[in-house]
């Protein structure tokens, strides 16, 4: 019997224990229970409304959440909900971009740097990269990232690996397509020269929003024409890095996580846990913001090291 009585308290202890973790989880995305392998609608009447809302990312630290609102002049409003000692506020309009018509936000792994992009001149199309430093007081004032990365031509959506290596699509000279991906090292201080991420990722098709794992290895991007897409809008494509450090061939990441209208925008956690993304699935066409584990991920990788999955 004091046996019996032994095991049934470690068996609640576990319980507890696992509840509590959970819990804890939950805490650490608005309370939202985590998603498993297929997309689900994040923080539905809280971020993803019957408006239009992309781009969403945590800071590495899960105290703030920063996403964008787009109007019907295609303006982005970026947006900020504040996390302290685990309660949420309401999310409100902040000026991220400094004065800038900025968009696409992205946090460093190590949350010590923003990113975004502003728009310099649409006649003729010019968009740069800035970036703001962490203080004290919070976010630093915005800067121009500069050549080599920055052209007069068009740079867009950020993502950083841990190692401080910028990825972002662009259209330049060696570019294959319209628009295809490239990285950037960061080294002494600065910026490399941006290197074409090759035959693996970019094609005569257009390539855009790379989001990189915060380990750098894989990349996942959307493409409006490619061939093997559901519908006519963007679809989500893998990529994985090689031993020698050359990218796999993309592969499309399926009906699992693809729908027939536009998938795009993907941003994987800080933590590696999961991977947001804006799709505009919905009856309205309005875009909502959408996440799904990254186990799925590892599933794919196994899957396209012999036969990449039908769209």
């Amino acid at each position: 019997m004091k046996n019996f009585v032994h095991k049934l308290i470690f068996l609640l202890f576990i319980f507890a224990a696992m509840n509590f973790c959970k819990k804890a989880e939950k805490i650490g995305y608005l309370d939202q229970t985590p998603p498993g392998l297929k997309p689900e609608k994040f923080a539905p009447g809280i971020i993803s409304t019957d408006e239009d809302e992309q781009n969403g990312i945590f800071s590495p630290d899960g105290k703030e959440f920063y996403f964008t609102k787009v109007t019907k002049k295609f303006e982005f409003i970026p947006f900020r909900i504040k996390i302290t000692n685990n309660v949420y506020g309401e999310a409100e309009a902040c000026d991220i971009f400094d004065g800038y018509k900025g968009g696409e936000i992205f946090i460093s792994p190590n949350g010590d740097r923003l990113f975004f992009v502003a728009i310099i001149s649409r006649n003729p199309p010019n968009s740069d990269i800035f970036c703001q430093i962490k203080t004290e007081e919070g976010w630093g004032e915005a800067f121009n990232i500069g050549s080599p990365v920055n052209t007069d031509g068009w740079e867009g959506f950020p993502s950083v690996s841990r190692d401080g290596t910028l990825y972002f699509y662009a259209n330049k000279e060696d570019s294959v397509g319209n628009f295809d991906l490239y990285c950037s090292r960061y080294e002494k201080g600065k910026y490399a020269t941006p290197q074409n991420l090759g035959p693996g990722v970019n094609t005569q098709y257009n390539e855009f929003n790379p989001g990189i794992s915060p380990d750098g290895k894989y990349l996942i991007f959307n493409s409006p024409d490619r061939p093997g897409n559901l519908g006519k809008g963007h679809d989500l494509y893998i990529s994985f890095r090689k031993e020698n450090g050359t990218w796999s061939e993309a592969v499309h990441m399926g009906k699992d996580i693809n729908s027939s209208d536009s998938d795009y925008s993907a941003i994987v956690t800080a933590d590696g846990k999961y991977i947001f993304f804006s799709s505009r699935r919905n009856p309205d066409r309005n875009a909502d913001i959408y996440w799904f584990n990254t186990e799925y991920v590892e599933e794919l990788k196994i899957k396209s090291k012999n036969h990449p999955p039908s769209p």
